[in-house]
């Protein structure tokens, strides 16, 4: 990953923005089972093969296949009505999927309470996600997601 960015479209403010030079850290995402299914709880590890190379912060996922890597930024105030805008520049290379999406909560501090399809009863909704990225036969792909909030 070389940079991800989110931000208000309203008053063109960046929320967060995060380059490749370093690996990821032990508050930033975790490495989740596959079985019984993804996202069944939240016990998850610290994702340990992770570093930066030449300006890229690189996921080794292939020295652990059975495992789903799980990446977060810390939790960004939303404006009811605004629009924002999540961009991304990766690369991903070989038998692996990338896939990008954002959840909704409803409180800053909220607890994980689960999944739940319709986002019914739980503290935390997915916004969107998006189609499922395969190897970009190194080439940098640029990917730029709106996120809209209605009133």
């Amino acid at each position: 990953m070389k940079k991800l960015i989110i931000r208000d479209k309203n008053d063109s403010k960046v929320l967060y923005e995060r380059r490749g030079d370093r690996g990821l850290g032990k508050d930033e995402g975790g490495l989740y089972g596959r079985v019984p299914k993804w996202f069944a709880t939240d016990d998850h590890k610290m994702v340990r093969e992770t570093w930066e190379e030449n300006g890229d912060m690189v996921l080794d996922i292939g020295k652990t296949p059975d495992k789903i890597v799980h990446w977060w930024t810390n939790r960004i105030p939303y404006k009811r009505g605004h629009n924002y805008e999540l961009e991304a520049i990766v690369r991903v290379e070989g038998d692996i999927g990338l896939q990008i999406g954002a959840d909704y909560w409803d409180g800053y501090d909220s607890a994980y309470s689960g999944y739940e399809k319709n986002c019914s009863g739980v503290n935390n909704c997915e916004v969107f996600v998006s189609k499922w990225l395969c190897d970009s036969n190194g080439k940098y792909l640029k990917i730029s997601i709106p996120l809209e909030q209605e009133d």
